[in-house]
């Protein structure tokens, strides 16, 4: 029996006025001029989670075309166009995408649309990411679905969620619970995350823990940053689950039938 505790199915408040208040969220948020607002997080933990990303992600090794879904303002889009990359870059917040295009440059295309719902071909990109997606989403199923059916046979596939199994996050909760607040973010599991990618016919699939430190440790945060760090929190047996805020799963897409 599984110990992970977002192995649970969803509550029943997840339902569709959960992803509504999102959405109104980041509309919201679209007034923000850094990126990070613009995503609703915090400076240091786009960061790092950008950081851990480039820790891990190989350029030389992908192919050309990419799509960034749940771009935000365009981090990982200016990332990726940094490496040489053409990107799709999609959210479903037009202020956003309107902002990001501000910002952006090279040959990246910027679309409103929705992740669970692509408005892409079959097989037609060599990747896909889509990080700080999955916490505003009732359920994952339909947007791991349709990031497998777009990316190539042998395309990464890379896709975060939160952990909701960490010592900061179960304290944390808890104390919700006790003031009787509602939980304002879905966490994920990567267990169950791996099953649907799995199911979709993704393979390879390996996970990478992401530490996003509370407020005020930005010394911490940049000491996990590091590559060493990294390397023991995907090595250490539950040290990852224990430290984490934040996980990343990668897989390669099924070839096409």
């Amino acid at each position: 029996m599984s110990t992970d505790p977002c192995e649970k199915p969803d509550p029943q408040w997840l339902d569709g006025d959960f992803e509504r208040k999102w959405r109104e969220r980041f509309e919201r948020f679209a007034d923000k001029e850094d990126d990070a607002a613009i995503a609703g997080w915090s400076q240091h933990g786009l960061e790092a989670r950008l950081a851990h990303f480039r820790l891990r992600w190989t350029p030389e090794e992908n192919g050309a075309l990419w799509l960034d879904a749940g771009c935000g303002a365009g981090t990982y889009t200016r990332y990726l166009e940094r490496r040489g990359k053409r990107v799709l870059a999609l959210d479903y917040s037009l202020p956003t995408i309107q902002k990001g295009r501000s910002r952006g440059g090279g040959d990246t295309l910027w679309t409103q649309g929705d992740a669970g719902r692509l408005p892409l071909a079959d097989d037609s990109l060599d990747g896909a990411l889509c990080f700080g997606v999955t916490q505003a989403l009732s359920a994952s199923d339909a947007l791991v679905a349709e990031l497998t059916r777009v990316v190539r046979g042998g395309g990464e596939v890379w896709l975060d969620g939160l952990n909701g199994g960490s010592a900061f996050d179960l304290w944390a909760r808890a104390a919700r619970r006790v003031r009787g607040d509602p939980e304002e973010v879905r966490f994920e599991s990567p267990r169950r995350l791996a099953r649907m990618l799995r199911r979709e016919g993704v393979r390879n699939i390996q996970l990478y823990w992401v530490p996003v430190m509370p407020e005020g440790w930005s010394r911490l945060q940049r000491l996990f940053n590091r590559s060493w760090a990294a390397r023991t929190l995907d090595h250490v047996p539950g040290a990852g689950r224990l430290l984490c805020h934040a996980f990343v799963l990668k897989g390669e897409a099924p070839d096409a039938q």
